[in-house]
């Protein structure tokens, strides 16, 4: 069975630590970024293989030494979070 991967999700997905890096380096402007709009684990799922969202998922745990992690439901009718990191350093 294949299931029918979205390749700008994917890409998307992939990017995602260097965008938290991006924000830590820059983030004397900035209190926190939103990283990814949707829902994250099953994006992750859907478009990802185990082996690479392990990846993804291990690059930004890395990461939370520097950053808070949190997240905020969207309304009903848009669906989904906004991820968010914030900078506690």
């Amino acid at each position: 069975m294949s299931k029918e991967i979205d390749i700008q999700l994917k890409r998307q997905l992939q990017n995602t630590p260097k965008v938290i890096k991006n924000f830590l380096e820059t983030s004397i402007y900035r209190e926190h970024v939103v990283y990814y709009v949707g829902n994250w684990g099953q994006d992750l799922i859907d478009n990802l293989t185990a082996k690479q969202a392990e990846k993804v998922n291990n690059q930004i745990h890395s990461l939370s030494r520097k950053v808070w992690f949190t997240q905020k439901k969207l309304p009903e009718d848009v669906g989904g979070y906004e991820y968010w990191a914030i900078d506690y350093r």
